[in-house]
């Protein structure tokens, strides 16, 4: 596969990755946060009444429901990076893919001591670190591999 379409691949990956997160964060969040507000306005709450009740039957019990659009957010965000620094070396383009799992980290520990509004939960810390980590063992595989 050529640079070109890779690069490609990557982006589709990353966005698929943004699209899936806001799904899940529109279907399984609150009616009272701000996108649904925004869906309602628009009129478009009788489209999303189905997949709702589906989720709230099948998924809501999940302490996962809430952390999951926050991980593939980090995830795309880490493979949006990593499509958008190929001429980068391998130690900057590490760095550029830490920043939002990095920040999500940091956010959720002041929330765990008070600094920050917010509820402490150890699942959004998994769900911030695993995408990067999963890169990190992914990119040294490859480099390995690269070099024989």
């Amino acid at each position: 596969m050529g640079n070109r379409t890779l690069h490609y691949c990557y982006v589709v990956v990353g966005v698929m990755l943004v699209l899936t997160g806001g799904l899940f964060y529109i279907l399984c969040r609150p009616s009272t946060i701000l996108i649904n507000h925004i869906i309602s306005a628009m009129g478009l709450d009788s489209l999303l009444e189905v997949p709702r009740d589906w989720m709230r039957l099948h998924l809501m019990s999940s302490p996962w429901v809430y952390s999951l659009p926050a991980g593939l957010w980090s995830a795309s965000y880490v493979t949006l990076s990593h499509a958008y620094t190929s001429r980068f070396s391998q130690a900057e383009r590490f760095a550029y893919a830490s920043v939002i799992p990095l920040l999500g980290v940091v956010s959720e520990l002041l929330q765990g001591v008070g600094a920050i509004p917010g509820t402490f939960d150890p699942i959004d810390l998994v769900c911030y670190v695993t995408p990067y980590l999963m890169y990190l063992i992914l990119m040294c595989c490859f480099r390995k591999e690269n070099l024989r």
